[in-house]
C-alpha cells in the first residue's frame, strides 16, 4: 500500500522517541472565516517584549484534546508573524512526540522523520477541521508547508539481557570520555544507565530504558510484552536543533526533506556525523598494548631539554596507573598547567594516546572493540505480535489510514457543531512545560 511506503523509520533510540521540535504548519493561505474560526478556539496573550523586542503574537499554549486520535498530550498554539493578533500565520506544536501522541508510549518503535512529520500534519489538519476550517482550505494543505525547529533521533538495539544493556550504556560512557567529551554517566542502580554529552550544537544520550509511568498501554500483558524487549534495547538519542539542521545548506527543517532519508542513507550518516565522530578520538586511540620503546624514544625525542626528561617521567608514571596531575602539583605547585595541557597534545600526535584518560581504561576500550559495538542499527522492527501496538513501518499503513478516516469524519461536521465542541473541550494552560518504498512517501 502506498501509505506504508511513507514512514521509512531506522532501528535506534530515544527517550522522547521520533520527537518533533515545534513543528509548525503555514497556515497563511487561510479564508477570512477559516481564521475566525480557529482565532474564536485560542485565547491571545500580550505582545512580550524581550531585550527591546516585541515578540510575534501567540496565542496561549493550549493542550489539545482529541480523545480519538491522541492518546499522548499535544500543547499547540498559534503564533503570527506578520505582528497582529487577528493574522496567524502558522500552527505549532511544543512538541510532537509520535509513538506517545499516537499509541500512548514509546516503549519500543521504529524511527521515520517523515512519517513523525505526516502523524503532525494530519493531527494538524483533523484538529482545524473540528474548530471549524473548511474542507476546502485544508485540502489545499500540504506537506510542503511543514517546518521543524529540531528533530531528536532515536536509534534501537536491542540486546540480549538487562545488563548486557547496562554494560553496552557504560561503553558508551568510556568511549566517550576517552574522546574528551564532557559526558556525564547516571545509574539508578546496575541494571539502568545513561550517558549524556554535548557535541557540537547538539546532544547525544544513550541508555536502557526503565521508566515506563508515562507510558500508556493496551492492557496489562501488551505492557509486560513490551517492557519485556525494551529493558534490554539500548537507544541511543542525537539531539538536533535548527542550526544544526540548517547548516552547511542543509534543509532537515523541511518535512520533506526527509522523504527519502532511508533510501540515500541520511539517518546512517547522521549517526556517523554525531555519535561515531563525536568518540573518533577515543575509537582510534584504543591500544590493546602499550606502544613500543623505540616509538616511545621517538616521541621524547621531539621535545628539548628538562622537558624531555620530565615527559619521560610523566610517561613512566602515567603507563603505571599513576595520578598525572597530582604529580604535576607536587612537582610545579600548580604553577605550569598549560604543560600539562602541551603533552597531551604532544602525546596524542605522536603516540595516540590521551594521557588525561587513564592507561587502563584505554586498554579496556581497545579490548572491548568499541568501533564494532557502537554502530548503526538499522531501523527497528517489533516482534508480529506487537506490531500494532507500536509506532513502526509495518503499523504505519493502519496508523496513517486511521488518521485519514478521523480527518474525513471530523470534516463532515456542521461548522457551528465543530464550532461548539472544541470551545467546550479545549484546555488551556499557561505552563508550557505541562505540557523510495524505505521512506514510506504517501501522497498526502
Amino acid at each position: 500500500m502506498q501509505s506504508k511506503h511513507i514512514y521509512h523509520l531506522t532501528q535506534q533510540t530515544n527517550i522522547m522517541t521520533d520527537t518533533l521540535f515545534k513543528p509548525s504548519l503555514d497556515i497563511t493561505s487561510f479564508t477570512a472565516d477559516d481564521v475566525a474560526y480557529l482565532r474564536s478556539a485560542c485565547r491571545y496573550q500580550q505582545p512580550i517584549e524581550v531585550g527591546g523586542e516585541i515578540l510575534p503574537l501567540r496565542s496561549t499554549p493550549a493542550r489539545m484534546d482529541l480523545p480519538d486520535v491522541l492518546k499522548g498530550k499535544v500543547q499547540y498554539y498559534t503564533i503570527s508573524k506578520v505582528g497582529k493578533a487577528d493574522m496567524p500565520t502558522h500552527l505549532v506544536f511544543k512538541n510532537f512526540h509520535a509513538p506517545n501522541a499516537l499509541l500512548g508510549h514509546n516503549a519500543l518503535h521504529g524511527t521515520s522523520v517523515y512519517a513523525a512529520c505526516h502523524a503532525f500534519f494530519w493531527v494538524c489538519k483533523i484538529w482545524l477541521a473540528s474548530v471549524g476550517v473548511s474542507k476546502d482550505t485544508l485540502n489545499q494543505l500540504g506537506l510542503s508547508q511543514v517546518r521543524l525547529e529540531g528533530v531528536d533521533l532515536t536509534y534501537l538495539n536491542v540486546l540480549n539481557s538487562v545488563d548486557d544493556a547496562h554494560q553496552q550504556v557504560k561503553l558508551f560512557s568510556e568511549a566517550a570520555k576517552a574522546a574528551g567529551r564532557s559526558e556525564v554517566y547516571f545509574s539508578a542502580h546496575k541494571l539502568n544507565a545513561s550517558s549524556t554529552y554535548p557535541f557540537r550544537e547538539a546532544k547525544i544520550t544513550s541508555y536502557n530504558k526503565m521508566e515506563f509511568s508515562h507510558c500508556i498501554f493496551k492492557d496489562e500483558e501488551v505492557k509486560q510484552q513490551l517492557q519485556n524487549v525494551a529493558v534490554r534495547t539500548v537507544r541511543t538519542e542525537i539531539k538536533l536543533r535548527l542550526q544544526e539542521l540548517t547548516k552547511s545548506g542543509r534543509v532537515l527543517n523541511h518535512a520533506t526533506a526527509w522523504q527519502e532519508a532511508y533510501s540515500t542513507g541520511l539517518y546512517e550518516t547522521l549517526f556517523e556525523e554525531y555519535v561515531i565522530n563525536s568518540m573518533k578520538l577515543g575509537v582510534s586511540a584504543q591500544r590493546k598494548k602499550k606502544p613500543y620503546h623505540q616509538a616511545i624514544e621517538k616521541s621524547l625525542l621531539r621535545l628539548k631539554g628538562d622537558n624531555r626528561m620530565w615527559a619521560e617521567q610523566l610517561l613512566e608514571a602515567y603507563f603505571d596507573g599513576g595520578d598525572l596531575r597530582r604529580l604535576y602539583s607536587d612537582k610545579f605547585d600548580k604553577r605550569r598547567p598549560d604543560n600539562f595541557a602541551d603533552l597531551k597534545a604532544h602525546f596524542a600526535k605522536t603516540l595516540n594516546i590521551d594521557i588525561s584518560v587513564p592507561w587502563k581504561q584505554f586498554e579496556s576500550l581497545g579490548k572491548s572493540n568499541v568501533p564494532y559495538q557502537i554502530k548503526y542499527t538499522q531501523d527497528y522492527y517489533p516482534p508480529s505480535d506487537l506490531v500494532r501496538h507500536c509506532f513502526c513501518k509495518d503499523n504505519w499503513a493502519s496508523i496513517h489510514s486511521q488518521l485519514q478516516k478521523a480527518y474525513e469524519e471530523t470534516a463532515k461536521l456542521e461548522q457551528p457543531t465543530k464550532r461548539t465542541g472544541i470551545m467546550a473541550t479545549v484546555i488551556y494552560s499557561d505552563d508550557e512545560d505541562d505540557v523510495s518504498e524505505e521512506d514510506y512517501d504517501i501522497t498526502v
